[in-house]
């Protein structure tokens, strides 16, 4: 007993800590729970899944798959468009929206926004913005402008823009307002104190964001074609609705391909940029 009460005063938050842990293992214990029966998860609904899964294989992948009237030369003859296409509308939405993008992140920090109607202003409106959806710019884009690549770029200058917004505004924020409020002490203009402090102490991090812009953009371009927005997701969706499952196959072979070497070669340009 006395040992007890010794070890209360030694960790007089033992208990509380204890207590806390036990509500909160209570609660995902109870929220797994309600998940499991509203979604009416079955463990025998997954009976014959490895055979499914075999079956669906043997699709992608077929005997032909490498020949000469396979889908790996189906790719290489009908897919090559569709991929430059996707890697077009990447590129581009990339480049403008890390154009739009830097004023925007530049008025929505505390530490650079000109004044505070504009900085409250400028994340009022862009965090209820960012809330919405990828798919519902696209499904604005497509209504508005049609099926096509045009609505896939749009929708890619949308995303990344957001993107871009999130991630560099807080580092704009995390910034040391020394440099900044020195400059200004002189005298110096908005623009004039912002260039010679902040712009270039965080030019080579925005460069390298927006490299790493341009893979995840050619990423999104490739997703957002599903749904009728131009590029290679056009083309897999037309051939699943075929059930030609090796073309599919093949162009995801493909796809997982250039990721990779876009990857490699973005952590590398990144790397230079940094140093």
């Amino acid at each position: 007993m006395t040992s007890m009460i010794q070890e209360k005063i030694k960790n007089p938050n033992r208990t509380k800590n204890l207590q806390k842990l036990g509500l909160y293992s209570f609660l995902i214990i109870a929220i797994t729970w309600v998940g499991v029966i509203r979604i009416g998860f079955n463990p025998r609904r997954v009976d014959g899944t490895w055979e499914n899964f075999l079956f669906i294989v043997s699709k992608f992948f077929p005997d032909d798959y490498f020949e000469e009237s396979g889908a790996i030369n189906w790719a290489l003859d009908v897919a090559v468009d569709s991929f430059i296409e996707t890697i077009q509308i990447g590129l581009l939405g990339s480049i403008v929206a890390c154009i739009i993008a830097y004023p925007i992140c530049l008025m929505s920090s505390k530490l650079t926004a000109p004044n505070k109607i504009i900085y409250g202003s400028m994340r009022t409106v862009l965090n209820v913005l960012r809330t919405l959806p990828e798919l519902f710019w696209v499904i604005i884009a497509t209504t508005a402008l049609g099926f096509g690549s045009f609505a896939g770029l749009i929708s890619v200058i949308i995303f990344i823009t957001f993107i871009i917004y999130k991630l560099f505004a807080e580092t704009l924020d995390a910034l040391d307002p020394g440099p900044l409020e020195a400059v200004r002490a002189t005298g110096a203009t908005y623009f004039t104190s912002l260039i010679h402090s902040v712009v270039k102490e965080v030019n080579p991090v925005y460069f390298a964001l927006c490299i790493y812009m341009i893979e995840l953009s050619i990423r999104i371009s490739a997703v957002i074609g599903l749904v009728g927005a131009g590029g290679i997701g056009q083309l897999i969706n037309v051939e699943r609705v075929y059930f030609h499952w090796d073309n599919v196959s093949s162009i995801v072979l493909a796809m997982t391909l250039l990721i990779v070497a876009l990857e490699i070669l973005s952590t590398n340009i990144r790397t230079r940029i940094l140093r």
